[in-house]
């Protein structure tokens, strides 16, 4: 049984799942790298486990680096990458033509 102080969480969590099913359905297959740090995380998530957190952050950072990437949030398709909220929709157009379609 879940226990009922991890409510909120999992609730904030199926949020976020749900907000992105469209996207994990249409791009399902295709390789993403995203860097989440910072603010993003809250506090008591980073305070639960820090050393972990740590380590995942260095790794994504270590990938991000290793493509050549910069920036937030920075997307990468087919070894392309895209800096910056103002690039979703041509990250979306570079996806469209390579075939890419809605499901």
């Amino acid at each position: 049984m879940t226990d009922p102080s991890k409510m909120p969480d999992l609730l904030a969590k199926a949020e976020t799942l749900v907000e992105a099913l469209p996207y994990l359905q249409r791009y399902a297959g295709e390789t993403f790298v995203i860097k989440y740090a910072g603010h993003a995380m809250g506090d008591a998530e980073a305070q639960r486990d820090e050393m972990a957190l740590d380590a995942e952050i260095a790794a994504n950072q270590n990938a991000l680096e290793a493509a050549g990437h910069w920036g937030v949030p920075t997307l990468v398709f087919d070894g392309e990458p895209f800096f910056g909220q103002d690039r979703i929709e041509m990250v979306r157009w570079r996806m469209e033509q390579k075939g890419l379609e809605a499901r």
